[in-house]
């Protein structure tokens, strides 16, 4: 099974980023799609509607510190795309 973290493995990080405004409630079949191509060990785990999986990659979910930025700032600094980019 292919890992996210190995470098070499850019074209699965590709594959498993949905296009902005790929409707949520499809993400479950999304993620299985992308296993038809890039056998992988994502799981779903549940539809979020406020914010990304980084969330869950990075046990973030109820992390005080994160909750308070995420929230505050104009609701502009959150664990997304740009955030793991960095």
């Amino acid at each position: 099974m292919a890992d996210l973290c190995e470098p070499n493995n850019k074209s699965l990080r590709e594959a498993l980023d949905a296009p902005d405004g790929f409707p949520l409630p499809r993400h479950r079949d999304y993620i299985e799609r992308v296993r038809t191509v890039h056998p992988h060990t994502v799981v779903f785990r549940e539809l979020i509607d406020e914010s990304t999986c980084v969330l869950y990659a990075l046990d973030l979910r109820q992390d005080p510190r994160y909750r308070a930025i995420a929230s505050n700032f104009g609701r502009k600094i959150f664990a997304g795309r740009a955030f793991m980019e960095c």
